[in-house]
């Protein structure tokens, strides 16, 4: 079941936020008191979703998103923070339907552009976005000082 987080989902999801920082080395030091003051105020934020994915009564995945403008338009803009599910619930219709949620919500919200984020060294989900209507529009790189 795809549902909206509740205060009461924090632990689970700070556990996936663990696991997905194991996986995927971000460079950045963690802060999970900072993590979880950003995950509280996005679950109750107007602009901000957190979606989970529940199976069996256990938090599987999750997606964070916000809705923003670029600096040149009005236009509203949602983006995807973060699109994590545990190894178990990978692959399963379910996992897709964290993004049919996120799609959904940022069309009630207005937005004219949705955006989702790709690890690549994690693995490439380009031909799953590409087949659900999105086009690459840019890539980021990252230098630590």
């Amino acid at each position: 079941m795809i549902r909206r987080a509740t205060d009461a989902d924090l632990l689970d999801i700070l556990i996936l936020g663990k696991q997905f920082l194991k996986e995927y080395d971000t460079g950045f030091t963690t802060d999970l008191e900072l993590l979880s003051e950003s995950i509280t105020t996005m679950i109750s934020g107007e602009d901000h979703l957190v979606l989970v994915l529940e199976k069996n009564g256990n938090v599987e995945g999750m997606l964070l998103g916000f809705i923003s403008s670029p600096f040149f338009s009005r236009e509203r803009m949602a983006s995807e923070l973060a699109w994590f599910l545990s190894k178990d619930a990978r692959g399963f219709k379910e996992s897709t339907q964290l993004i049919d949620a996120y799609e959904e919500w940022a069309v009630s919200k207005g937005c004219k552009f949705i955006t989702m984020s790709d690890i690549e060294v994690l693995s490439s989900l380009q031909k799953l976005y590409e087949s659900r209507g999105y086009t690459l529009m840019e890539k980021t790189y990252v230098k630590e000082t």
